[in-house]
């Protein structure tokens, strides 16, 4: 019998780098990388060299987690490649022969030898999403791994968990995915076009998208007929969409519109960026265009314009009276 390769426990320093037991891959770049203790069975790593040992066993994990794949009805299947091609194949046959008014079925065996029978295309294609859907998540928490390679991770918190559909048929297969997969990867930041190397300034961290509410500054009894505003953030630079008609203005600001979704910049460059009035009627102040612009440490916006009889902008322009619209969009990059 063939001496098998112990199970150990790997430390950086003190701290525990996995709250399991994990194999160290017989890989050359762990090579003089770490010594055994003997007394602890425990392997230290060479401090020096520790973001590639833990990279390489957070890469190394994570190829084994798709190689074990999921599990249906307690059959594997391996989540790579062949097993997707075999499953889009099968799905395509399957539909084509139903749009024959024809039913369909056939056996499937999983890379684990198992068999298993199919009776529907849609069967088949909820397998292929699952298993695609679990591939994508398992990349996903590898690359959040390493790029935090310094902490401890654990198999119950930091990794997808193992699709295991235990349904008695394939038929609740379909509703039993939403338990493990929605259609998202969730990561705490993307690094782009930067190789393998981490960057701030080639990160991304924040992408958000929904509805904001304009008002007129200080209202507290101006009534309004439409307010609507949209925003898309992706990173510090938010785009908003506004549109916006006074029915009554009250006590509310002449000037100054409120409620932006995210406070501006606060650098005076923050007034660079501005925007487009796309459609104005019944304001105060006569002009031949003007602009939206984000105020610098703030959630409002101000207008500037050029009237008929001035080659200059004049800024804070009052235009917010009964009945005046608005309807505007604006860049500006948040705090």
């Amino acid at each position: 019998m063939s001496e098998q390769t112990p199970q150990i426990r790997v430390k950086v320093g003190a701290d525990t780098m996995a709250s399991d037991d994990v194999r160290l891959p017989g890989d050359t770049r762990f090579q003089y990388a770490w010594s055994l203790d003997p007394t602890t069975d425990t392997v230290v790593i060479d401090q020096a060299k520790k973001q590639p040992i833990l990279r390489g066993l957070i890469s190394a994990h994570a190829e084994g987690l798709l190689a074990a794949g999921i599990v249906v009805n307690g059959k594997n299947f391996k989540c790579d490649d062949q097993t997707i091609l075999r499953l889009s194949s099968m799905a395509k046959q399957a539909r084509e022969v139903e749009a024959t008014g024809a039913s369909w079925s056939q056996n499937f065996i999983t890379s684990a030898g198992d068999e298993m029978l199919l009776s529907s295309s849609d069967q088949v294609e909820a397998l292929v999403r699952i298993v695609i859907g679990y591939f994508v998540a398992v990349i996903a928490a590898s690359a959040q791994l390493q790029e935090n390679y310094s902490d401890v991770f654990d198999q119950a918190t930091d990794w997808p968990l193992v699709p295991n559909l235990s349904s008695a048929s394939l038929a609740q297969i379909s509703s039993d995915l939403p338990t493990f997969f929605s259609g998202h990867v969730m990561m705490n930041s993307v690094t782009l076009g930067n190789g393998t190397t981490y960057s701030a300034a080639n990160t991304l961290d924040d992408y958000e998208e929904g509805a904001w509410t304009p008002t007129l500054s200080g209202a507290t009894t101006t009534t309004y007929t439409i307010q609507e505003g949209y925003y898309r953030k992706v990173g510090s630079l938010v785009t908003v969409q506004c549109k916006l008609i006074i029915n009554a203005i009250g006590d509310g600001s002449a000037t100054t519109l409120s409620g932006l979704p995210f406070t501006a910049l606060n650098s005076t460059f923050a007034s660079a960026c501005g925007g487009n009035t796309v459609y104005w009627g019944s304001i105060v102040t006569a002009v031949t265009n003007m602009t939206p612009i984000a105020n610098p440490n703030s959630a409002s916006v101000n207008f500037s314009g050029v009237n008929a009889a001035s080659t200059t902008a004049v800024g804070s322009l009052a235009l917010f009276q009964n009945s005046a619209r608005v309807d505007f969009s604006m860049t500006y990059i948040s705090t």
